[in-house]
Formats: structure tokens, C-alpha cells, sequence
């Protein structure tokens, strides 16, 4: 079992988004992701089975002002954890994301302005942040026999976030 979990983040309008920042996060979230996952994935293919589960995230599906490089990598990690299910299939390994939503880390709890959280809450139908159980309950879930048939799988975990539309019309 792998979880590709080390990421890095950035914040900047998509008009100031710098070369260097783009390939830093392009190289921790993208890079370390596939290159991680094909060292395991060798391994896991000399034995007939491997459980591969690509840490995501709903900013690699929905947009959101400053994340114009986060999001981009987080929809790249999303595209080759398909091809990875894809190809790795024949070897018995399976390649499953899952899409944390806002979830209250101390590095999302410290960004946040009040006014930010509130907001957040709005928008999440569960009514509260996710909690690093919730994500940790995903993966474990992925990686067991349960999941099997999961395969290129992107299991978002937001309360709801990704599947909001209007509110309150």
C-alpha cells in the first residue's frame, strides 16, 4: 500500500503566478506523486497485488480564486492516478485519489480569516470542516479488500462541497 500524501501549496492571483512557483509545486505535488507511485508500483507488480491511493483534492475539480497552481497540480494528480489505474490494472494493483475538501488542519485553521471560516461553513452542506479522521478513514477504506473493484476511483471527502449548487434560490 502507498499513500502519496506530501504536497505543498501555494497562493497567488492566476496574473502573478510565478515560473518558479509553478514547477516547485508541479515538482512536489505532480513529480513526487508519479515517481513515488512507479518505485512502489514495481515492487507491487513482482507480487500480483498493490494498493496505490494519490492524495488529491476538491481544488483539482473545482476552481477557487488564488489556487490557479495548487488547483493545476491537484487536477494533474487526479489525471494520473487514471493512468495509473489504467496500466497498473494487469499487475493486480489498484490507483484510487481521494479530494479532501476544507478540512481543519492547522495550516487551513491559520489561513482562514473568521470571515473565511464562516464562509466556508456556508458552502459545505455538512455544516462543519473535515477532519483528518475523515481522510484517513478514505484511504483505509481504499486500501482494503472492500475497495477491490475501485479502480481510477476520485473519492471526494467534503461534506457535500463538490456537489453544491444554489442555495437557498
Amino acid at each position: 500500500i502507498l499513500v502519496n500524501s506530501a504536497g505543498a501549496a501555494s497562493i497567488a492571483p492566476f496574473l502573478e503566478v510565478s515560473a518558479q512557483d509553478f514547477q516547485r509545486l508541479m515538482k512536489v505535488n505532480v513529480e513526487g506523486t508519479l515517481y513515488c507511485a512507479q518505485s512502489a508500483a514495481r515492487e507491487m507488480s513482482k507480487r500480483g497485488y498493490g494498493r496505490i491511493i494519490n492524495i488529491a483534492s476538491i481544488a483539482g475539480q473545482r476552481a477557487a480564486f488564488g489556487r490557479t497552481t495548487y488547483g493545476t497540480t491537484k487536477a494533474a494528480v487526479i489525471g494520473l492516478t487514471k493512468q495509473m489505474a489504467l496500466e497498473l490494472a494487469p499487475f493486480g494493483i489498484t490507483a484510487n485519489a481521494i479530494g479532501p475538501g476544507p478540512v481543519g488542519t492547522p495550516l487551513l485553521l491559520n489561513a482562514l480569516s473568521e470571515k473565511g471560516l464562516k464562509k466556508y461553513l456556508e458552502l459545505i452542506p455538512a455544516g462543519r470542516l473535515g477532519k483528518v479522521e475523515d481522510i484517513a478513514d478514505a484511504a483505509s477504506y481504499l486500501a482494503g479488500e472492500q475497495a477491490s473493484y475501485v479502480n481510477g476511483h476520485v473519492l471526494f471527502v467534503d461534506g457535500g462541497y463538490s456537489a453544491i449548487g444554489v442555495r437557498d434560490a
